[in-house]
């Protein structure tokens, strides 16, 4: 999967610092329990560098205190995919 590949690429997780690599390391945490609960067979609409993007907005987010929790609606539309 396009996302996981992302998240392990190791020149991407070493321009991290640590506290960016812990909240990526607990999203990659999230994302396998969410991809293991709803499984599906169709593929992200989003690219690398979209992903790339909305994975530094988080960071961004969550160091600003504006991180929000999202409903599945919201997740789905957000990152293009159906259940």
């Amino acid at each position: 999967m396009q996302t996981t590949t992302l998240l392990y690429n190791s020149e991407f997780l070493n321009s991290l610092n640590e506290s960016q690599r812990d909240i990526i390391n607990k999203t990659k945490e999230i994302m396998a329990n969410w991809i293991k609960k709803h499984e599906t067979d169709e593929p992200c609409l989003m690219n690398d560098d979209e992903i790339r993007q909305t994975i530094l907005e988080e960071i961004e987010n969550y160091k600003n205190g504006t991180a929000k929790t999202y409903t599945m609606e919201e997740m789905k539309k957000r990152h293009g995919i159906s259940i």
